[in-house]
């Protein structure tokens, strides 16, 4: 016959038993269930776990085609930290104004890809085809749906904005520089007019 301490330690195994059976079933039925919600998951990690063994080759490819770079975020990262960059330069106070630059050659900011560095002035066609490219990018920034889009184009727009301001300083300089070297208009008017000494 046994004691109390004995059933009492039966029915406490039996309970512990039956406890870990439950948990131990719900467990596993999630996971199961899981597994059937997302398939590919599953795929992928048992095709991964033979290629990190060492055996050559690289990593088998995904069942949902080759794997894309995402150009799109590397973009925005670099742009993040160059926006951090220029706030930690504000915020210091070591921003850099530079003088006027009136050569191409010295430009501190270098053309865009569309421009080639020269030392003549441009064109005024030139001049009105950057000026219409400008408020194009600017339509295309307010009809820009995402967020990041706008950003980008932004960027391009000041870059654009820039190289325009500088070719401006080009041909103003030279304007400057023709004018100066023009004789005065008061020469001109008095060799144009007729000598009536006697």
């Amino acid at each position: 016959m046994m004691d109390k301490f004995e059933a009492s330690f039966i029915v406490l195994f039996a309970i512990v038993i039956t406890s870990l059976t439950v948990f131990l079933s719900a467990f596993f039925l999630t996971q199961l269930g899981s597994a059937r919600e997302h398939p590919n998951t599953m795929a992928s990690s048992s095709q991964r776990e033979p290629s990190a063994g060492g055996g050559g080759g690289g990593a088998a490819p995904s069942p949902d085609g080759p794997e894309r770079r995402n150009v799109l975020g590397k973009l925005k990262l670099k742009d993040l930290f160059r926006r951090n960059r220029q706030r930690a330069q504000d915020e210091e106070g070591d921003a850099v104004v530079h003088p006027p630059v009136f050569c191409v050659e010295d430009l501190e900011v270098p053309p865009p890809t569309y421009q080639r560095a020269r030392c003549d002035t441009p064109s005024s066609l030139e001049m009105s085809t950057l000026r219409e490219q400008l408020g194009t990018l600017k339509e295309m920034r307010v009809a820009a749906f995402e967020p990041f889009e706008k950003t980008l184009h932004k960027a391009e727009i000041v870059n654009l904005h820039l190289w325009i301001k500088q070719l401006e300083g080009l041909v103003q300089k030279k304007a400057v520089r023709a004018a100066a070297a023009a004789p005065p208009a008061d020469s001109q008017t008095a060799a144009s007019l007729p000598d009536t000494r006697p």
